[in-house]
C-alpha cells in the first residue's frame, strides 16, 4: 500500500531550504532513577539505539515520485548510528551549556534522504539529571504527534 504525504506535509518538505529548515524539536529533562549506576544513560542510549520499535513515518523516507509530482512515504530500515546519538556535557553541565548544545543540534537541517528525525540522549547534566532531545521534520509530524511518539519510545511498553 502506498502512503502519500498529505498536501500540507508535502508542502513542508518541499519548502525546506538550507536557510529555512522546517524541523521541530523537543527537549525533555529527567532525573536519574534512584540507585541508577554510572552507566545508566549510556545503557539507555544503547537500548534505544536498538530501534526495536519505529513507528510510521519514522521508518520511511520521502520519495517525490516520477517527474517530482507526487510525494509518498517509502519504508526503509533507519540507521541507528545516524538517528540515535549520545552526547555528553562537560560534567557537571548546567542548563546554559545544555541550551548551547541544543541550539547547535537544532541548527543543522535534517538529511532529507533519510527518515526525517534524530534523537539525542544527553548525559552529564548537573543535579543528577539527563536529557532527551528529539528533532523531526514538520512534514513528518507536528508537536503533539512528536510528544506521543516520545512517550511511547521512552515507555517499557510502547503499545500500552
Amino acid at each position: 500500500m502506498v502512503k502519500l504525504l498529505s498536501p500540507v506535509d508535502s508542502m513542508f518538505v518541499r519548502m525546506e531550504t538550507s536557510r529555512a529548515p522546517l524541523h521541530i524539536g523537543c527537549l525533555a529533562i529527567f532525573e536519574l532513577p534512584e540507585g541508577a549506576g554510572k552507566g545508566f544513560v549510556r545503557d539507555l542510549h544503547a537500548a534505544f539505539a536498538q530501534l526495536t520499535w519505529v513507528p510510521f513515518p519514522y521508518d520511511s523516507v520521502v520519495d517525490h515520485g516520477p517527474a517530482n509530482a507526487l510525494s509518498r512515504w517509502v519504508k526503509v530500515k533507519p540507521d541507528p548510528s545516524y538517528h540515535v546519538r549520545l552526547s555528553a556535557l562537560p560534567g557537571p553541565g548546567n542548563d546554559a551549556q545544555l541550551g548551547q548544545l541544543i541550539e547547535r543540534l537544532h541548527s543543522h537541517p535534517l538529511d532529507l534522504s533519510k527518515p526525517l528525525w534524530e534523537a539525542h540522549v544527553i548525559e552529564g547534566l548537573e543535579g543528577n539529571r539527563f536529557a532527551f532531545y528529539f528533532k523531526a521534520h514538520h512534514g513528518a509530524t507536528d508537536g503533539l504527534g512528536a510528544m506521543r511518539t516520545i512517550k511511547q519510545w521512552l515507555s517499557t511498553d510502547p503499545n500500552g
